[in-house]
């Protein structure tokens, strides 16, 4: 098997970005040759994004700091994400990152929550997060390891896709990733049925011992690779569209992530430094 020596990633948002930058990262002491086919914008990145808590552990694996990421992309924090109407019209939920409530006589607490709500108790498990309270109050600290207190929960962060994914190409191409623009225009396959190389609008050829496709639901690789028959789950999922839209800035916004279910879908809003985002 030839050793991998050069990668090409397809795609233009904040995910075709990160991925080249943690490989060129993660191998550049074997000198990866990695490169980014930018196809320009693929009209179905949402205007923002909300994060898991392990996005903060890959900034620190690219070597970003997080101060700078987020004051440069105007980032605000994640402590949970709060889910409206989903069970009634009045069920509120809320999914802090962080732990419950703390083991009672080596049992863990979850099966105290278990007893209270076979029980049909209304107690809200929230009242034993720390992480849920402070997104309840509108307060944010980041967790302070020294404190068994602080130490208990951990936090996200809410980023808008454009300047996300400028700051990440900026970062990459510090790192030494290539870009290349162009419209793809055909995949070449191999007798083996893996691709061989890309042929682009301009008459241009890109190739590489590796292919990522980010590309987005277009699966402009992946589409023409794998022809194994899709199930189709249309009954089930009756949604078949995302809209996304910046707003105006939350006043006295909450470090939380509202989703509201809505008879023909759901809603989405986040704040950001400067604005909104709504979906």
């Amino acid at each position: 098997m030839t050793a991998v020596q050069r990668v090409l990633v397809v795609g233009s948002d904040s995910h075709a970005w990160l991925a080249a930058a943690a490989l060129k990262r993660a191998f550049h002491r074997r000198g990866l040759d990695v490169c980014v086919l930018d196809l320009g914008a693929t009209g179905d990145a949402p205007v923002a994004r909300w994060t898991l808590p392990s996005l903060l552990g890959m900034l620190s694996l690219l070597g970003i700091k997080e101060t700078d990421f987020v004051r440069r992309t105007d980032a605000t924090f994640k402590l949970a994400t709060e889910h409206r109407g989903w069970q009634s019209a009045t069920s509120r939920f809320l999914h802090a990152h962080g732990e419950l409530g703390i083991e009672l006589a080596g049992v863990p607490f979850y099966r105290y929550l278990l007893q209270q709500a076979v029980r049909r108790s209304k107690e809200r498990h929230e009242l034993y997060s720390l992480a849920a309270m402070a997104a309840r109050s509108g307060r944010f600290a980041r967790p302070m390891s020294h404190s068994r207190l602080t130490s208990s929960f951990t936090y996200a962060l809410h980023v808008p896709e454009a300047s996300c994914a400028a700051y990440l190409r900026e970062h990459a191409e510090r790192l030494g990733v290539r870009r290349i623009e162009g419209r793809l225009e055909h995949v070449a396959l191999a007798p083996s049925g893996d691709i061989d190389e890309l042929i682009l609008a301009n008459a241009g050829r890109a190739k590489a011992d590796f292919y990522v496709d980010c590309s987005g639901r277009a699966g402009r690789l992946i589409g023409r690779v794998c022809d194994a028959p899709r199930d189709d789950w249309s009954a089930w999922l009756p949604n078949d569209r995302m809209l996304s839209a910046a707003a105006a800035p939350i006043d006295d916004a909450r470090a939380v992530t509202e989703t509201i279910a809505q008879e023909t879908g759901w809603l989405w809003r986040l704040p950001l430094a400067r604005s909104s985002a709504v979906g």
